[in-house]
């Protein structure tokens, strides 16, 4: 960033550094390419003067919080067992993607996602949006993504040797004012971010032993959508 691009964005920087210090499209998973004829190219970023702006801000913790996170639904999904993916999904996401996933099974098809190939992740776009704070990350993937029979094994759709190039936004929202720190040496997302006990969380996204509502934003980061962008 040059010192003109600078001046112009500094009172943006200070205003969104006031903020954090103070308060201190359906849903894709798996077969989000339809297996059309052809997988989206992907480049480095996109992410602009802003992207930079915040990565001053929450530097990378955030990052490898996202990327673990888009890593699990993945390994959920292929393995039909929506249930880990409880704690880091809102209520109406997790719902969403469990409805989708209970079709495959009804059907008795897998979708298979391996090979997994995280390319770039950022944060693209900090914003408060009435008692809650929002966090953007774009994230660029490559993959295999194929569906087959769950009894027989064979393809059903797609190629189980081809690689998909894949664009993704993912957001996050939590509730204005947390002091949380994704990434922070020693904690792990399968915790509960309230009392710090292994995460097993309830149909209701309670944990187990606090009895804490631990997927809605009120005690830390939760994924509300998550979708393939151009």
């Amino acid at each position: 960033m040059n010192i003109n691009k600078l001046k112009k964005y500094l009172p943006l920087f200070v205003l969104a550094l006031a903020i954090l210090c103070c308060n201190l499209a359906i849903a894709d998973v798996g077969n989000n390419n339809r297996y059309s004829s052809g997988g989206g190219d992907f480049g480095g970023g996109g992410d602009g003067d802003w992207g930079v702006i915040i990565g001053y801000l929450l530097g990378e913790k955030f990052v490898g919080f996202a990327r673990e996170v888009f890593m699990k639904i993945q390994e959920a999904w292929t393995a039909r067992d929506w249930k880990p993916i409880r704690p880091f999904e809102s209520e109406t996401l997790f719902n969403q993607h469990k409805q989708q996933l209970d079709e495959y099974i009804r059907l008795g098809k897998i979708n298979v996602i391996e090979k997994i190939g995280i390319k770039h992740c950022s944060l693209h776009e900090f914003r408060q949006d009435g008692d809650k704070e929002v966090l953007v990350v774009w994230l660029n993937a490559v993959m295999r993504d194929y569906v087959i029979d769950d009894t027989t094994k064979k393809v059903l759709e797609s190629d189980p040797n081809r690689d998909w190039f894949m664009k993704y936004e993912m957001v996050f929202c939590r509730k204005a004012g947390l002091q949380t720190n994704p990434g922070k040496k020693g904690t792990s997302i399968t915790n509960c971010p309230n009392c710090g006990a292994p995460t097993e969380v309830t149909s209701s996204g309670q944990c187990a032993y606090c009895g804490s509502v631990i997927t809605n934003g009120e005690h830390d980061w939760v994924l509300t959508d998550i979708h393939s962008r151009n």
